[in-house]
């Protein structure tokens, strides 16, 4: 007879408001929600790309702040009385992996690379990196797990 590995349903669902300060205004286009559907804990390491862009108007550099839905703001999935740790990185390039983020700390120097036009961002420039680590998603129960990350972005 064969063992059953329980299976995991993941969704994280994004947010970026888009923030007018300081007379610079910025978008945030493309940010979509991250699905890593129905998985079994054997899978290894789990990660998801979003390549997005970040334009600004009157500034040309920018801050993000990441927060999640986890206890504290922390970067996890929920699932019942579960929680599933991830891990935020962001760059200012479309095609490299960036720094890791902290939950409610900002991190800055990004600089933009697309202005505002009247439909929005036109490019992706930056790119966000999910990922959850093979052991923390062996060691959960099967169930479903579903998490919002914020980001707010603000000229610097």
């Amino acid at each position: 007879m064969a063992l059953s590995r329980p299976l995991i349903a993941l969704l994280l669902m994004c947010a970026a408001p888009t923030v007018v300060a300081q007379s610079a205004n910025i978008v945030i286009g493309n940010l979509r929600d991250v699905v890593f559907g129905t998985v079994a804990p054997t899978s290894g390491s789990l990660r998801r790309i979003t390549r997005l862009c970040v334009g600004l108007d009157g500034a040309d550099t920018y801050r993000v702040t990441a927060t999640g839905s986890g206890d504290g703001g922390d970067f996890a999935l929920v699932g019942g009385i579960s929680s599933l740790p991830y891990s935020v990185y962001f760059s200012d390039r479309p095609n490299r992996r960036g720094q890791a983020l902290k939950s409610g700390e900002p991190h800055g120097d990004y600089t933009t690379r697309a202005g505002i036009h009247r439909s929005g961002c036109r490019r992706r420039t930056s790119r966000l990196t999910i990922t959850i680590n093979d052991q923390d998603l062996q060691a959960m129960p099967s169930g479903r797990y579903a998490g919002t990350l914020t980001l707010m972005v603000s000229p610097e």
